[in-house]
């Protein structure tokens, strides 16, 4: 018995392949060729990483020296060291690497002016640690009502899919 076609089928051979001379792919050009004109004032994107442009174990020592230098700076501010473990750390390693033009020396001497960035925020403290598990307990994942209720004065951002949404930071 056939299969209706609302199901679908695969059908294989010569007498099932597309024949239409308009179906085939162009041959590759570079972007250069599309440019237009108009497009001469427009800054094409910039890639965040190159491949290839850096050996492993010089981005290994590069990126080891960057959490060095993260986390000695923990040493003398309050959660430094934790800081320095986090994906931030590294993320801005990677950022700082790619202004400088992919010179390590450049990019490190960048870290010692400033070598935490301004997404790393302070953890939070116990006290409101404990307010925010009391409030999943009692309102369950109305971040919204936990926000206004017992942790007014922690500043959100926005990532919810309400206005009144926000994540907490």
């Amino acid at each position: 018995m056939a299969t209706p076609p609302t199901e679908g089928e695969i059908r294989v051979g010569p007498g099932h392949q597309v024949n239409d001379i308009y179906a085939t792919l162009p041959d590759y050009q570079p972007i250069e060729n599309y440019r237009s004109e108009d497009d001469e004032d427009r800054d094409l994107e910039d890639p965040r990483w190159t491949p290839g442009l850096y050996i492993d174990n010089d981005l290994l020592m590069y990126l080891t020296a960057a959490r060095s230098i993260s986390a000695f700076q923990g040493m003398c501010e309050e959660d430094g060291c934790m800081a320095a473990s986090r994906d931030d750390t590294t993320i801005n390693a990677f950022d700082v690497l790619h202004d400088s033009g992919y010179d390590a020396g450049k990019a490190l001497e960048a870290l010692l002016k400033c070598p935490v960035t301004k997404g790393i925020e302070k953890k939070w403290t116990e006290e409101e640690t404990k307010r925010f598990i009391k409030g999943l307990r009692q309102f369950g994942k109305n971040f919204f009502r936990i926000h206004k209720d017992l942790l007014p004065h922690r500043p959100t951002v926005s990532g919810g899919t309400k206005k009144s949404e926000g994540i907490f930071i």
